[in-house]
């Protein structure tokens, strides 16, 4: 069996599914960050296994590129022209920052950022 890779992102869509995938991760051990996002529906409430921080810089992101869509509930391909060209268009420190912070986490190596 090859080893165990460092670090694992998921990436999906709005209610694709990742919850789950990630919570499975979790169990099998990787790290899922200082804070993870909890989600409350009209019947339960439950983790959603998302890197609290990474959702912040995500929220983040939409904002310094002018975005203010509800991406998990419908897709515009016009909105693709907000997120072309961005990596020129924002701060990049604090992914950057993010990334190396996921590195050095108590468990490094089982490491995960959704």
């Amino acid at each position: 069996m090859p080893p165990r890779k460092k670090n694992v992102v998921v990436l999906t869509s709005g209610l694709s599914g990742s919850s789950v995938t990630t919570a499975l991760i979790a169990r099998a051990g990787y790290w899922t960050g200082a804070g993870t996002v909890p989600k409350e529906t009209a019947y339960d409430r439950y983790d959603t296994y998302e890197n609290r921080e990474l959702v912040e810089l995500n929220q983040r992101l939409f904002v310094e590129l002018g975005f203010d869509g509800a991406l998990a509930q419908r897709f515009d391909p016009a909105w693709e022209a907000l997120f072309d060209g961005g990596y020129e268009r924002v701060d990049r420190n604090p992914y950057e920052v993010f990334l190396r912070a996921c590195s050095r986490s108590p468990k490094q190596q089982r490491n995960i950022c959704k």
